[in-house]
């Protein structure tokens, strides 16, 4: 049986192009090992068990160590991992892992690098040496948008494959619970402001209707205490109720998700290049259509061109008004057709098998 290694500074059951990979090359006869690293916010986020999957990570001790001494044990276990191994193909999934790819393919190994994130200019210069070097010589290399793929890739774009963050078209929620009279909102992902506006819950708050708000997911170092903070300046206020759900495995979230009316989809860091061109790369825009809901999001040619193309998507110019918007969707999508029109566009073109298979049939079948 052949074998595929991921390799990750991170912990790889929070990204779903991951988990959805991995069950597409166990279909076709390959182990999949992961090697992450585990952090105690995002522990909770599981992979479904699988034959031929397995997650290991770094050991625990590690996590008490500085920075970059963490990620040097990281890099010799990884390394290690492999040698022992010693996997058809090594699967890198961030550019923390890059360093440990251009290793790996010195000693013989074919690499694929997925860059998820586009890493900023302030990562460190071996990071930035690696990754240039990935981008010339990996057997491939993936991208969530065409606006993500280096300009130093272009007319080069034979080993360079666009696979777009949507579910797998057995993630779509088959039984659709019943909805309660109030609005119901909600959001699933990592808890940052850029993600969940003060604004947007200061404007709810000035409504007198009942409206609940639901937060699944994980703060990261630089928002901790954020949530703490929507959930003590707005839980019931005036009619508002904000929870905090915590993190937990993505099916059992899209299942959470499915007793929702709307969600959310903000991305309002401008000077990010990520959020900047989140269309392709956010999970959650065919996540929220398996879950059978339609989302709000910010005005923006990237949302508009989307809101042309599919149902369900609802761009805002402003949050003036905003509970009535909300009121209005839900109106709109109260009916189980509506919501199966929603969870229908989750099929064909728009599934990770036909995203993937490209990658598949290039790079796994030779």
């Amino acid at each position: 049986m052949p074998s595929v290694v991921f390799i990750q500074f991170a912990n790889p059951e929070r990204y779903p192009p991951l988990e959805h990979s991995s069950a597409l090359l166990l279909g076709e006869g390959w182990e999949c090992v992961f090697l992450g690293r585990r952090d105690h916010t995002t522990a909770k986020i599981t992979f479904p068990e699988a034959k031929g999957r397995v997650v290991r990570f770094l050991p625990s001790w590690s996590t008490s160590l500085p920075v970059w001494l963490e990620f040097l044990v990281y890099s010799i276990w990884a390394v290690a991992g492999a040698l022992r191994i010693r996997p058809k193909i090594i699967y890198l999934s961030d550019v923390h892992a890059a360093p440990v790819g251009a290793l790996l393919q010195l000693l013989g190994f074919r690499v694929v690098y997925h860059e998820h994130d586009t890493p900023d200019d302030a990562v460190k210069a071996i990071l930035r040496w690696s990754r240039r070097h990935m981008l010339r010589s990996a057997s491939a290399s993936v991208f969530p948008n065409e606006d993500r793929i280096p300009l130093s890739l272009i007319g080069k774009m034979s080993n360079v494959f666009v696979v777009r963050n949507v579910p797998l078209e057995q993630d779509v929620v088959t039984q659709l619970p019943e909805r309660s009279s109030a609005l119901l909102v909600s959001y699933f992902g990592s808890l940052v402001p850029s993600r969940l506006p003060m604004a947007f819950f200061e404007q709810l708050a000035h409504t007198q209707k009942p409206i609940r708000v639901e937060l699944m997911g994980y703060e990261t170092l630089a928002s901790t205490g954020y949530v703490a903070e929507l959930v003590q300046r707005f839980n019931d206020a005036r009619g508002l109720t904000v929870v905090c759900m915590g993190a937990f495995p993505r099916v059992e979230m899209l299942r959470h998700a499915a007793r929702a009316d709307v969600g959310l989809l903000f991305f309002s860091n401008v000077e990010d290049a990520n959020e900047r061109t989140m269309v392709g790369a956010s999970n959650k825009i065919f996540d929220y259509f398996a879950a059978g809901i339609p989302f709000v999001c910010f005005d923006s040619s990237e949302f508009n061109a989307l809101f042309e193309e599919l149902e369900g998507v609802h761009p805002l110019s402003s949050f003036h008004q905003v509970a009535d918007a909300l009121h209005e969707i839900k109106s709109n999508y109260s009916s189980d057709e509506a919501r199966r029109r929603l969870q229908g566009q989750v099929s064909g073109t728009n599934t990770y098998a036909e995203e993937f298979a490209p990658l598949l049939q290039r790079v796994f079948k030779r």
